[in-house]
């Protein structure tokens, strides 16, 4: 009776673990001396995708932008998980996630090749299993593009949502303060005081150095399919946002834009629209 009864907890165990490894894991991973990055993975060996779809989330965003949708409609992320496996992650310094790297400064900003680089470090100690479908949110629009130019060999296709680009004009106008407040001062001091300023001014500080980064590389694969969705009702954005897509999606042969009824979060206002463009793109590369 005994033997039964361990037999049977050992079964029930099991199949917690078990459960608990199909459903992905989080967790804090060192990446250099200075950066520690948390990740979740979730893999998928029955999907339609053998490979694994990688969220890069916008300026400021954790992965749970990509988790949340109104009205209890199925999240981007969450459909993801039917499609192959799916792994997402927070840079350093924003929001809740990934503590700050305290090498960052102004004059050692975060730039696409230093977020492409941790990316990267980290997909390896994870064993994340390429080929990858990167799908980038605004800022993080233009760390896709650099990670697609930089490693074709192990990229599959692209779904850039309401991406920056290069030709954007970003100011740090409203930023003057805190701005010499950084020249002064190290970011230890500006992520622990201003966590949220601290983490735009860096980032937008190496904005020009991202974009002579991104086109110091050759353009993306022609054979790499690329879908952009661009909100067409963002008052924040200049004309030739248009434009500047456009172009994003010309690289590609078979690229396509989407101009879509929507605010910058176009997978909170049109989740449906995500979801079915993320399947298509899939489709072309399974």
């Amino acid at each position: 009776m005994k033997n039964k009864i361990l037999l049977v907890i050992i079964i029930v165990l099991m199949s917690a673990i078990n459960a608990c490894l199909a459903a992905g894991t989080g967790e804090f991973t060192q990446v250099t001396p200075t950066v520690r990055i948390y990740s979740e993975y979730y893999p998928n060996e029955n999907g339609a995708f053998k490979g694994t779809i990688i969220f890069e989330n916008g300026m400021g965003c954790d992965i749970d932008e990509w988790k949340y949708t109104p009205d209890k409609q199925l999240s981007l992320m969450d459909y993801a998980k039917s499609l192959g496996s799916v792994f997402a992650y927070d840079r350093p310094g924003e929001e809740t996630g990934s503590p700050p790297d305290y090498s960052i400064s102004i004059t050692n900003p975060i730039t696409a090749e230093y977020v492409a680089d941790n990316l990267m470090q980290l997909l390896k100690q994870r064993n994340v299993k390429p080929p990858y479908i990167l799908v980038g949110h605004s800022y993080g629009g233009l760390f896709a593009q650099y990670f697609a130019r930089k490693y074709p060999e192990i990229v599959a296709g692209v779904l850039y949502v309401d991406a920056s680009t290069q030709g954007q004009a970003f100011s740090l106008n409203s930023m003057t303060e805190y701005l010499e407040m950084a020249k002064t001062h190290n970011s230890e001091y500006m992520y622990k005081n201003y966590p949220q300023i601290a983490v735009s001014l860096y980032m937008l500080s190496g904005y020009l150095l991202s974009v002579q980064q991104i086109d110091s590389l050759p353009p993306i694969s022609p054979k790499i399919p690329v879908i952009v969705l661009e909100a067409s009702d963002d008052s924040l954005y200049l004309p030739e946002w248009h434009k500047n897509h456009q172009m994003l999606a010309a690289q590609s042969l078979n690229g396509k834009l989407i101009v879509v009824d929507s605010g910058h979060f176009i997978m909170f206002d049109d989740p449906a629209l995500c979801r079915e463009q993320l399947r298509e793109l899939i489709q072309q590369v399974k």
